[in-house]
C-alpha cells in the first residue's frame, strides 16, 4: 500500500459500535505513482469477539477508484510486483 499511495492520509469520518460491531468511515487521499491525486471513500465494518477481529468487510467506490487511478486511458502496470 505504501508503494502505491504516496503520502497517503486517513481522515476519520465516523466510527460507530453497538454490540460487537464497530463501522469505521474514512476519507484517503494520497498520490499516486503516476502523479495522479486519489481520494475515495471507505467503509470498514468490524466483527470483534473475545476481544479480537473476528472479520473486517470493506466497502468504496471501485469504479471511483478505477478512474483516478487509470483515466480514461487504457489501464497499464504502475508499480513493479516483486
Amino acid at each position: 500500500m505504501a508503494r502505491f499511495f504516496g503520502g497517503a492520509r486517513n481522515e476519520f469520518l465516523t466510527v460507530a459500535a453497538e454490540s460487537d460491531v464497530v463501522v469505521v468511515e474514512h476519507r484517503l487521499s494520497a498520490t499516486l505513482p503516476n502523479g495522479r491525486p486519489y481520494v475515495n471513500d471507505y467503509c470498514f465494518v468490524y466483527e470483534v469477539r473475545d476481544g479480537k477481529v473476528r472479520a473486517i468487510r470493506e466497502y468504496m467506490d471501485t469504479r471511483g477508484g478505477w478512474a483516478q487511478v487509470f483515466g480514461e486511458g487504457e489501464p497499464v502496470q504502475l508499480i513493479e510486483w516483486r
